[in-house]
């Protein structure tokens, strides 16, 4: 296999995805802040990132990178519940342009509450509260109010599976 991986992480979730990826499919997973030029590769390029805050740098990062003709992949990493994230695909937006020959992943992450900075959790908070007062609330609106001020962790490796088949056929 001479696919490539890049990651960026906040807290590490996608670190992990990245490391546990890369090890399926025989190769080393790297900062994308590490690697500028995937010429010298021929394989897919798979970039694992999370969105955070709404951002999704490992788009940016394909949108900068990835080579004409190559194939790409984009696995976003959150808190969102998983079948509702998919269904929204917000890496469609953040891709812009190569929306349409990137592939697509959503993995559950972690949020652990007590390894946030205090801005984040302050921005959190007001969030969750925010989300409390609206009168209809979706299953993702309740899974982020419930999660405030708790470690929770859904990392999956089997949510990998998926990606990994894509990039063994493509």
């Amino acid at each position: 296999m001479n696919a490539v991986v890049v990651f960026d992480t906040t807290y590490g979730s996608s670190k992990t995805y990245a490391c546990l990826l890369a090890d399926r499919l025989g190769v080393e997973a790297v900062a994308a802040d590490d690697l500028r030029d995937v010429s010298a590769t021929t394989g897919p390029v798979i970039a694992v990132s999370p969105n955070y805050g709404g951002q999704i740098a490992g788009a940016d990062w394909l949108v900068d990178h990835l080579p004409d003709g190559r194939p790409g992949a984009l696995v976003t990493v959150g808190m969102s519940e998983s079948e509702w994230v998919r269904a929204k695909d917000p890496a469609r937006d953040a891709l812009g342009p190569l929306a349409g020959r990137v592939e697509r992943f959503y993995l559950p992450g972690r949020f652990i509450w007590s390894g946030m900075s205090r801005l984040h959790k302050s921005i959190m908070w007001s969030l969750a509260n925010m989300l409390k007062a609206k009168p209809v609330k979706t299953l993702n609106d309740r899974m982020l109010i419930d999660s405030i001020g708790h470690d929770i962790d859904r990392l999956d490796p089997a949510e990998l599976d998926p990606v990994v088949d894509w990039a063994r056929t493509v």
